[in-house]
């Protein structure tokens, strides 16, 4: 045999030993990866606390200096007209445009006590927009309960599972699951994530001020929490932040606030304004310190049951102006 064909075997020898080394690296990478990876889309659950009969709860400041029952208080029409309005009419039609994108329901908790209209109004909005799923907060109040018998009852397969919270107040983006499905993969798994840029606007008697640009790192609207499900076992793996305000203190937290996420509207009906004797004029006043969005800024495409509301009548005085 010539020394061209000793090199030439050694040759072909060094590369099969080469390849069958990287098949050998990449095999546990694989499976690692398959480990991880998911072949089904990641679900979203939402939930909303459509005002629940909680009188002991401490979030509430509705008998402070008021008289009547907590049940007439929560439920009076001045309190409810503006909730049912913003959740029923504005959001909810936004949350369906949003299940109509992606894997995502929406779990609304209300009262069995509610009155009506709100409940009757309630159920029909549900019927119109099937992407919300009424539960009962006296039968069922853990989430977590309503998510995995949720994923057992549509047979899910391994995947990533995300739930966020919004207020009945507030509206979030038609585009917030598109910029919260950059993190609902498994290596995000076990954080929290905040999507802290949002807009705010006054609220008044059916209409809405010029939303102004603001950001809260950390706050309630657009928050949401990044888990998985593992379908042989039917263990539901989340962390849950209860101090929304302290959550990177419990988990690894992103924040971006590179686009508009949700919109918070601030009325006089609001459990937190309802004991301030001026309350449309200190939540201009606070309107007033933000800028506006800038011009870029889509509204028809990101609230765009909103766009009629809008009344320039309603924008925050400029700083100085005190007509």
């Amino acid at each position: 045999m010539s020394a061209i064909d000793v090199t030439t075997r050694a040759r072909r020898a060094a590369g099969r030993l080469k390849r069958a080394l990287a098949a050998r690296i990449a095999e546990p990478e694989a499976a690692a990866h398959a480990s991880v990876g998911e072949d089904a889309p990641p679900r979203f659950y939402g939930l909303t606390r459509f005002s629940v009969y909680s009188p002991d709860s401490g979030s509430w400041k509705l008998t402070r200096d008021q008289g009547g029952s907590y049940a007439e208080q929560l439920y009076a029409a001045e309190r409810m007209g503006p909730r049912a309005d913003i959740f029923l009419e504005l959001a909810a039609p936004i949350l369906q445009v949003m299940a109509d994108k992606h894997d995502y329901r929406h779990f609304v908790h209300y009262s069995s006590v509610m009155p009506d209209p709100w409940q009757s109004r309630l159920r029909e909005t549900a019927r119109r927009y099937p992407v919300l799923r009424l539960v009962d907060a006296e039968k069922v109040s853990a989430v977590r309960v309503m998510m995995r018998r949720d994923l057992i009852e549509t047979g899910a397969p391994d995947r990533t599972v995300v739930l966020f919270r919004i207020d009945d107040d507030d509206i979030l983006a038609a585009s917030y699951l598109d910029k919260l499905s950059a993190y609902a993969v498994p290596g995000d798994r076990g954080r929290a994530v905040s999507l802290c840029r949002g807009a705010g606007a006054i609220y008044l008697d059916g209409r809405i001020g010029p939303l102004r640009d603001q950001q809260r790192v950390f706050g309630a609207q657009g928050q949401a929490y990044v888990g998985s499900w593992r379908a042989a076992d039917k263990t539901l793996t989340m962390t849950i932040g209860r101090n929304h305000t302290k959550v990177a203190r419990m988990m690894p937290t992103i924040a971006d606030a590179r686009e508009v996420a949700w919109l918070q509207l601030r009325h006089p009906a609001q459990d937190m304004l309802c004991d301030q004797s001026d309350a449309v004029a200190q939540v201009q006043e606070a309107l007033a310190k933000l800028a506006a969005l800038p011009p870029e800024f889509d509204l028809a495409a990101d609230f765009p049951t909103v766009v009629s509301r809008i009344d320039p009548a309603l924008a925050p005085p400029a700083p100085g102006d005190n007509s």
